[in-house]
């Protein structure tokens, strides 16, 4: 496989070999790969575009196959952490940008044919057309280069994976199931219609399995549906079954799924749908956006994604609800995915009716605990309801060069 990825980027197939890599790599390496793939899918829209200039396109492709070929070096050598390489990789690539990529982009993109990279059989490694960037270079060169492009990058951080909200009426219903059932149906034609009994049976077993909270026996019906008719509205619903049964990780990997089928099964909702329901009121499909904060890379903390930040130890940030509508608050989840020193100690929760800058008031101090715990990844934090516009959440560390931050999520209804 590995051989195959890298004939894939000498002939200018970098999207294509990032797929295949992603597709039979372990799963410990996706978080690089996703961000290799986001950084071309932003190069080729920038190109697109015309943003960027014929010399600059050409130097950051040939950045972006060198990380690839980076990236499989340590995949076949096992010599670093997968944790270690992204990190560094991230000190390359990353810029806010990329927090634009989703998904469905990465799975529309085309291959990019403009910028070659070649090693050969000796040890030339040819970058570039012949005539740019560099026309032939020592293979100990070329890994030197790569080594001070990785140093050099900056230590913003963020990672790839999209998380979701946790909410009453997030489990998909039957009927939306069956109607796209219907559709499918019709569209592959007879073959598959002597299937629909059957598959009509398991998505009744397992929607009626989940809203009756047996989730194993949801997932088990729900993916066996998922085997032959792969349907946008039955990976929603396994993505519930799997949050609810705590897995988080899988969880996301439901929604991946129903995103690649359908773009918009996660649309921005109404506010006629929302209101009067006890949802994440943060979540971008519940309105939830960043009105102001001290280091506008925290949005990605309510973003719906696993992955961590990496920010300044006493940094803040405030939110607003759907169309700046007042919500009633009653509970705050933070996501802890290990122990790690570089965690937040604990946080401050204020709340204003005025405005995003002035007039806040404390609900409280909460206090993190430092450990993973698998029956709830989210620890969670209770508080007498309060009504209010807007919310801000203030970080509190001990370390003062920077900390990792994670996805928040804010329980309440609005009004």
């Amino acid at each position: 496989m590995l051989s195959k990825v890298k004939n894939l980027v000498s002939n200018n197939q970098a999207m294509a070999a990032l797929a295949l890599l992603k597709e039979d790599a372990d799963d410990q390496w996706e978080e690089a790969i996703i961000l290799l793939q986001s950084s071309q899918v932003q190069l080729s829209n920038e190109k697109t575009q015309q943003l960027i200039s014929s010399e600059e396109a050409q130097r950051r492709q040939n950045q972006i196959n060198a990380g690839i070929l980076t990236l499989l070096g340590h995949i076949e050598q096992q010599e670093r952490s997968s944790e270690d390489i992204t990190e560094q990789l991230k000190g390359q690539f990353w810029k806010p940008e990329l927090q634009q990529v989703t998904q469905n982009d990465i799975d529309k993109s085309v291959s990019i044919n403009h910028s070659n990279i070649t090693i050969g059989n000796n040890t030339d490694v040819v970058i570039g057309s012949g005539n740019k960037i560099f026309k032939s270079l020592g293979r100990w060169q070329f890994w030197a280069i790569i080594m001070v492009l990785l140093v050099i990058g900056g230590t913003l951080f963020y990672g790839g994976k999209r998380l979701f909200a946790q909410q009453e009426n997030t489990t998909v219903s039957l009927t939306s199931i069956q109607n796209e059932l219907a559709k499918l149906a019709s569209a592959k034609g007879e073959n598959f219609t002597q299937q629909i009994p059957e598959l009509k049976e398991k998505i009744s077993a397992g929607v009626n399995a989940l809203n009756n909270d047996n989730y194993d026996e949801a997932i088990q019906q729900l993916e066996e549906v998922a085997k032959s008719a792969k349907l946008a509205t039955v990976y929603q619903a396994l993505e519930d079954a799997y949050l609810k049964k705590g897995d988080v990780k899988q969880a996301y990997k439901m929604r991946q799924q129903a995103l690649r089928i359908n773009p918009a099964a996660y649309a921005e909702r109404s506010l006629k749908e929302l209101k009067g329901k006890t949802i994440n009121l943060l979540a971008p499909e519940n309105g939830g956006s960043m009105k102001a904060a001290s280091d506008p890379k925290m949005a990605a903390i309510a973003d719906q994604n696993l992955g961590k930040l990496y920010t300044g130890s006493n940094n803040w940030i405030v939110f607003s609800f759907k169309d700046e509508q007042e919500a009633e608050l009653h509970s705050f989840d933070y996501y802890v995915p290990s122990s790690n020193k570089y965690h937040i100690e604990s946080f401050d929760l204020l709340v204003s009716n005025d405005s995003p800058t002035d007039n806040f008031t404390s609900i409280g101090t909460f206090q993190l605990e430092n450990v993973y715990l698998s029956d709830q990844p989210f620890q969670h934090f209770t508080f007498e309801p309060v009504k209010a516009r807007y919310i801000k959440f203030q970080i509190n560390a001990k370390s003062t060069t920077g900390v990792y931050m994670y996805e928040i999520r804010l329980w309440g209804k609005l009004e």
